[in-house]
């Protein structure tokens, strides 16, 4: 099937087929969020902690005692989308579970009627179902929708990002997609380099149309986004900083000795435990009283140092942290694992190695086409996924921004083979 049938599906969502995936995936989601209940209760982030601390302080801070009473202060260990979010919807002064499970709810079921709506305009009807049925069962979306983590608010932004951005190439469109992305930035730092990739092609192709306009409006956008939190924080610490104080910490857990000596000896799957290295973190940080910005250098520091001693090791850890980051099955969480946790890891690695097969079959028929719009926005997503995860610590999660242009690879793939092989089959 030539391009020219491709183009034959219908490229409108009626309002009868947003209220079927509507319902739909209000009821998927909801069913997700009600048994991931408890797991709301769980802060392993501490993004619930800051948003009660602005509720209750004003303050985008950790409660720490000093003089003998409990202060709230500032931080720029996490980013500030998340909280500010949580702490918008939260109710009488607290975050409570059923504002985080309403959140998520929404976050989840947006995601996938955006996933639709940009299939059905790029590539008809069949892709958008497809499309939008793997976001909505998708296993790492579903297990992180139930965690107070950043990965559900992140996939919506990012399918936003890219609905904009593979619109029209007018200032309106690009305005927006510059706001949207910058608050991506501000929910998780990694996006910060898709924006400057972005941005960097949007300049290349605007100079040569010689209309710059909108590439101004995207980058201006983004650094309105982006401004308030660099401006609190060199009020606050004295320094520019762009994302947060937590990048250290994440590039030397996965570059230390330690942690090399691990993946020198132990056998490969073993799970390896770093209370160690998180005990000597929080040694230095009351070290050097409780400066973020002082440890997080220092811990940046170690990472370098480790890398510089060990680089062959350094490849290594690169090389799995990009195995784990693209691959089908999740990393074992503990060294006595269940055998229904076992079943469940490789049902999974079945779901994604059916979907990486149709979306391998997509990278290969497009091709050169990969570097047009859409598909080229996409694909500077996964090179900055990729770049970044493979020197910081990871694992299949940190993956989920991407999770719904996946799917739409897959989706598009799966449909041209099935077209392929019907108009043979014809023939």
């Amino acid at each position: 099937m030539d391009d020219h049938h491709q183009a034959e599906p219908q490229r409108r969502i009626s309002w009868r087929q947003i209220a079927v995936l509507l319902v739909l995936a209000t009821v998927v989601r909801g069913v997700g969020v009600a048994t991931s209940w408890d797991r709301f209760e769980d802060d392993p982030d501490g993004y619930r902690q800051l948003a009660r601390n602005l509720l209750q302080h004003g303050t985008f801070g950790y409660p720490v005692q000093r003089d003998g009473r409990i202060q709230a202060v500032p931080t720029a260990y996490r980013p500030p989308v998340y909280p500010m979010l949580l702490a918008a919807l939260g109710a009488s002064g607290d975050v409570d579970t059923l504002s985080v499970a309403i959140l998520h709810g929404l976050l989840g079921v947006a995601t996938v009627l955006f996933v639709a709506i940009l299939a059905f305009r790029s590539f008809g009807g069949p892709v958008a179902w497809i499309a939008a049925l793997l976001v909505l069962f998708d296993p790492i979306l579903l297990n992180q929708s139930g965690l107070v983590m950043t990965e559900t608010l992140a996939a919506l932004l990012a399918i936003v990002a890219w609905c904009l951005l593979s619109g029209s190439s007018r200032l309106g469109p690009r305005f927006g997609a510059g706001l949207v992305m910058g608050i991506a930035a501000l929910c998780r730092p990694v996006f910060i380099v898709w924006l400057a990739l972005v941005a960097t092609v949007l300049l290349a192709s605007s100079i040569k149309r010689r209309d710059v306009l909108p590439v101004l409006g995207f980058c201006f956008a983004a650094a309105l986004v982006l401004a308030p939190w660099i401006v609190r924080n060199v009020l606050q610490f004295q320094r520019p900083i762009v994302t947060t104080t937590h990048g250290g910490y994440t590039v030397w857990l996965g570059n230390n000795d330690e942690y090399y000596d691990f993946l020198r000896t132990t056998p490969r799957g073993s799970v390896w435990d770093s209370t160690r290295l998180d005990q000597r973190y929080a040694r230095k940080f009351l070290a050097l009283d409780e400066d973020e910005v002082a440890v997080d250098r220092w811990a940046n520091q170690q990472a370098r140092d480790c890398i510089r001693r060990q680089p062959g090791m350094f490849v290594r850890a690169s090389m799995g942290r990009v195995v784990r980051l693209w691959g089908w099955v999740p990393n074992r969480l503990s060294a006595d694992e269940s055998n229904l946790r076992r079943y469940a890891r490789w049902a999974v690695g079945v779901w994604y190695f059916v979907q990486w097969i149709f979306l391998l079959a997509a990278i290969v028929m497009l091709r050169r086409k990969l570097l047009a719009s859409p598909w080229i926005w996409a694909m500077l997503l996964a090179v900055s996924l990729t770049a970044v995860h493979s020197v910081y610590w990871t694992d299949m999660r940190m993956r989920a921004p991407m999770i719904p242009m996946l799917a739409v690879a897959a989706a598009w793939g799966f449909v041209r083979i099935l077209d392929r092989t019907v108009g043979r089959i014809r023939s």
